[in-house]
């Protein structure tokens, strides 16, 4: 994946410059940026990252988010992250994903990520009525 980035980077430029069009069509390769390169998408950028490709990031990769940049994915997005992604989170960026509606709770077993229907239609819902 990193060696196929490395590719896209030559191809389109330097990342700061990617608008949504080419964040798309990099498509699950955006798990190739390293952790600090993640960290410099704008929110623009973020959302054009389709949730299959937010579950297709390496652990290690995913935790460059901030808590800024987590609490602005969509519930799609913060739907599709993983357990082995959350796993590996700060408290702060555990909470700002909660707050961009992905379930966090903390179990016997440690942490497991609710994806239930139920609750993205809840949260949704809500998201419309506010």
């Amino acid at each position: 994946m990193t060696a196929y980035m490395t590719h896209a980077k030559t191809a389109f430029g330097p990342i700061n410059t990617w608008g949504d069009a080419v964040i798309a069509s990099v498509g699950n390769l955006i798990g190739g940026l390293s952790d600090t390169e993640l960290a410099t998408l704008t929110s623009s950028q973020i959302a054009a990252i389709r949730p299959e490709a937010v579950s297709q990031m390496p652990a290690a990769s995913f935790v460059g988010f901030t808590p800024d940049q987590l609490a602005g994915f969509s519930l799609a997005q913060a739907l599709s992250v993983t357990n082995t992604q959350i796993a590996g989170l700060s408290a702060e960026q555990k909470n700002a994903l909660a707050a961009a509606g992905a379930n966090i709770q903390s179990g016997g077993a440690g942490l497991q990520v609710s994806l239930t229907l139920m609750s993205a239609l809840a949260l949704a819902t809500l998201k419309l009525i506010v």
